[in-house]
C-alpha cells in the first residue's frame, strides 16, 4: 500500500508554496514556521503527524446518531487521494478550519483553485477524517484506574459553539436551542480533561444550546467512567454548575468549589479549572467554532471533533497546556 511520507520539513515547504509565500527567501526557518502557523493554525510538525496517521490508520465510521450516511462513507483514504493533490486538499481543510472565510470563492482564490473544489464534500470530507482520529488521541489515561495514584483525576466542563438558527416545526425560535452565553442558537459539548496529562478524554455532543451541563454528564460515557472511578475515591473537579440538581450519588463524582477547602485546596482547583479554559480557548482560536456556524447543525460535530483532534495533536508534539 503506497503512502505519501512528508517530513515536518517538506509539510512546511509544501503549505507556504500552497499560499504564494515564498519558501526560498532568506529568512531563517523560525520566520517560515510563524508565517506557516499563521495560515494554518498548527506548526508543520503536528500536520505531518496528522498526515501519516490519516493515511495509516484504518479510522472508524462515524456513528454519531443524527450523521448523515454519505458522510460514514468518506472516512479512509483512496489510493489516489496519498498524493500530494490529496495532501494539498488535507492543507486547505486545516485552513479553512481556522480561517473559515466567509465563502467558496475566498478560500479558491486563496490557493488558486477551482472554487467548487473548496465546497461540499471536497472540503468536508478531510474534517470528517480528522475528526476520526479521536479514535487515536482522544482516551483515558490508564494511570488514572491506579487506587495509589492521584484522587482529582479530570476536570468536566461545558463549551458553546454558536450556529445558525435551527428552524422548529411550529414556533419562530427554538428556546431550547439558544445558549445564555450568546442569547443564540449554539451548539453544546461536554469535555474531559485529565488533570495531571495533556489529554483530553472524553467528547460528549451536540447537544442544543439550552442543555445543562448534568444533563450533559448523564447522558454521555464520563458517567461510567466517574462510577467506576468512584469506587477507589477518585473524583472529577466542576464548577458550581453540575451541583444544582445533582444527587447524592452523582455528587460522589464531582469536587466542588468549597469554602471549607484548605488554601493550597481551593489554589489547586482553581487553577485545575482554569487549565481546562484555556483548553477550551484554543478550541475557540479556530474560527471554524469562534464565528457563527454557517452550515447545518448536524455536521458541527465533525468540525468540533476535528478541532480537538488538532489540538491534541499539538499537545503531544511540544505545545501543551500548563501543569497543575
Amino acid at each position: 500500500m503506497k503512502m505519501l511520507l512528508l517530513s515536518p520539513q517538506d509539510v512546511l515547504r509544501q503549505g507556504l508554496e500552497y499560499v504564494n509565500v515564498n519558501y526560498r527567501n532568506k529568512k531563517s526557518v523560525a520566520c517560515h514556521q510563524v508565517r506557516f502557523q499563521q495560515h494554518y493554525g498548527s506548526s508543520p510538525i503536528d500536520i505531518a503527524a496528522m498526515w501519516y496517521d490519516i493515511q495509516n490508520e484504518h479510522l472508524p465510521k462515524p456513528n454519531h446518531k443524527d450523521c448523515p450516511q454519505k458522510y460514514k462513507q468518506w472516512v479512509n483514504l483512496k489510493e489516489e487521494e496519498k498524493s500530494y493533490r490529496g495532501f494539498k486538499m488535507f492543507m486547505i481543510s486545516h485552513y479553512f478550519m481556522w480561517v473559515y472565510d466567509k465563502n467558496s470563492a475566498l478560500l479558491s482564490s486563496r490557493f488558486n483553485i477551482c472554487e467548487r473544489y473548496c465546497r461540499g464534500e471536497h472540503i468536508w470530507k478531510w474534517i470528517v477524517r480528522i475528526a476520526a482520529l479521536k479514535k487515536l488521541k482522544i482516551y483515558f489515561p490508564k494511570s488514572v484506574s491506579n487506587p495509589k495514584m492521584e484522587n482529582f483525576v479530570y476536570t468536566i466542563d461545558g463549551v458553546d459553539c454558536e450556529t445558525r438558527e435551527i428552524k422548529h416545526k411550529k414556533y419562530n425560535i427554538d428556546r431550547k436551542a439558544c445558549s445564555h452565553k450568546f442569547n443564540h442558537c449554539a451548539a453544546k459539548y461536554e469535555l474531559a480533561i485529565s488533570v495531571f496529562h495533556a489529554q483530553c478524554c472524553s467528547i460528549n455532543g451536540p447537544y442544543k444550546g439550552g442543555e445543562h451541563d448534568l444533563s450533559m454528564f448523564r447522558q454521555g460515557k464520563m458517567k461510567d467512567e466517574m462510577k467506576r472511578l468512584s469506587v477507589m475515591g477518585k473524583k472529577a473537579i466542576v464548577d458550581r454548575g453540575y451541583k444544582n440538581g445533582a444527587d447524592s450519588d452523582e455528587s460522589k463524582y464531582f469536587s466542588f468549589p468549597d469554602l471549607m477547602d484548605t488554601k493550597d485546596l481551593h489554589s489547586f482547583k482553581t487553577r485545575a479549572r482554569l487549565r481546562h479554559e484555556t483548553f477550551n480557548g484554543r478550541l475557540k482560536m479556530f474560527n471554524i467554532l469562534q464565528k457563527r456556524f454557517r452550515h447545518n447543525f448536524d455536521i458541527h460535530v465533525f468540525a468540533f471533533e476535528a478541532v480537538v483532534v488538532t489540538v491534541q495533536y499539538q499537545m503531544d508534539n511540544g505545545s501543551p497546556i500548563f501543569a497543575v
